[in-house]
């Protein structure tokens, strides 16, 4: 129970007290904080016992109360003075003007005074602090730099990848149609000088040629003696037509590389071009071109051809489909020559022995392997089985 003396009094009444409150700027907090490494100080004081704080001031902005938000004075006691007994608000914490009326009603008084001051680093501090916010600050340039550069270097490399990408099929379409443009041409130049080559070339599958190397079965089978004479005869006459009218074509041919001279055809892998003098970079462009340093058919000797396997109409792209027993036709302005495919090899770029004279009739056809790539060569021989003698005259 409550005492006698008591009785009236109210729950609400305060007992006035100065109470001195200290307020910082954000700037000094911050400071007192490093300063302190981190750890909070509040150095309030305490209130007395048994009361109550009627509200906590706002920085920078006097106190402002209305009469109806407070409730009801109890008899006796000391009434709230309204908003108009306080002085204009200083934006400047200006607290000291209304030291008199926070005194009369017991509110906290503030002093300017009592505000701490703010720290003022040396110059020393002020330049150390510059630098490293220039050392930074330069840091971070070189790293935005740097990593502008490589975005644009990844860019570049990956748009340069999309050409290569988009160049490869373009490549290979130019450089076929730029062949196929010129074999239109070398077979119009063909047909010009040696029009019964085309004529002739229908003629492949008749019985009408000179078997080699079965000489000896057939004279076997003549049992009259000048009949096995004149037919040997008439062989050797055929061979040395054939020795002189493949020696006349060589002497013609000599230094005229990206000249048509004949053609190549092989109905297994579907191959029929035109064939050139010369193995230049023109020449096989153009067509697969003869080495001129090795013998026409009809002279005893390897015949060697070279062509492009994967770029300018690639003539030998199916080189590597070949089989043993395979038939090879060189078709020239003197002679028809079938060929059977002995072998297929791979070979190394400095094996050029895989291509020298044997002393038989037999043609190479050498390209670079594997396709799309010069790493080897592929070779694929074949050993004459006939021939037939053409001319103009027919």
């Amino acid at each position: 129970m409550m005492d006698d003396d008591n009785k009236n009094e109210s729950p609400f009444t305060w007992t006035p007290t100065s109470v001195p409150v200290t307020w910082s700027s954000p700037e000094e907090r911050r400071a007192n904080r490093h300063k302190n490494k981190g750890k909070r100080r509040r150095n309030s004081p305490a209130l007395p016992q048994n009361s109550v704080a009627p509200c906590s001031p706002i920085p920078q902005q006097s106190p402002t109360f209305s009469q109806s938000a407070l409730p009801a004075l109890q008899p006796g006691t000391q009434p709230i003075p309204s908003q108009s007994a306080y002085p204009p608000q200083n934006p400047n914490l200006g607290f000291q003007q209304s030291t008199l009326a926070s005194q009369q009603v017991g509110y906290p008084t503030f002093s300017q005074s009592t505000l701490p001051v703010a720290h003022k680093e040396s110059a020393s501090q002020q330049g150390a602090y510059q630098q490293r916010v220039y050392s930074t600050s330069r840091q971070a340039y070189r790293q935005n730099s740097r990593s502008r550069r490589n975005t644009w270097i990844r860019r570049l490399s990956t748009l340069m990848i999309i050409c290569g990408i988009l160049a490869l099929p373009v490549y290979f379409g130019v450089t076929f149609l730029y062949t196929w443009y010129q074999q239109n041409g070398l077979e119009s130049q063909l047909k010009a000088k040696n029009p019964h080559i085309i004529s002739q070339q229908a003629s492949m599958g008749q019985d009408s040629f000179v078997l080699i190397n079965a000489l000896d079965d057939k004279l076997k089978e003549i049992k009259d003696q000048a009949l096995a004479l004149a037919e040997l005869a008439a062989y050797e006459k055929e061979l040395a037509t054939f020795a002189k009218a493949a020696k006349d074509l060589q002497a013609s041919i000599i230094n005229k590389g990206g000249e048509p001279i004949g053609k190549i055809v092989i109905p297994s892998i579907g191959m029929d071009v035109i064939l050139v003098e010369g193995v230049g970079t023109n020449d096989l462009k153009i067509a697969p071109g003869h080495w001129p340093e090795t013998p026409l058919p009809g002279l005893g000797g390897n015949f060697v051809i070279s062509g492009h396997r994967s770029t300018y109409g690639a003539p030998f792209f199916k080189l590597n489909d070949l089989q043993e027993g395979d038939e090879v036709n060189i078709i020239l302005p003197y002679v028809i020559a079938k060929y059977v495919v002995t072998r297929v090899i791979i070979v190394n770029p400095n094996e050029v022995d895989t291509v020298a004279q044997r002393g038989i009739e037999e043609v190479s056809l050498v390209a670079c392997h594997p396709i799309y790539s010069a790493k080897q060569r592929i070779v694929a021989q074949a050993e004459l089985v006939s021939f037939k003698l053409i001319s103009s005259e027919e």
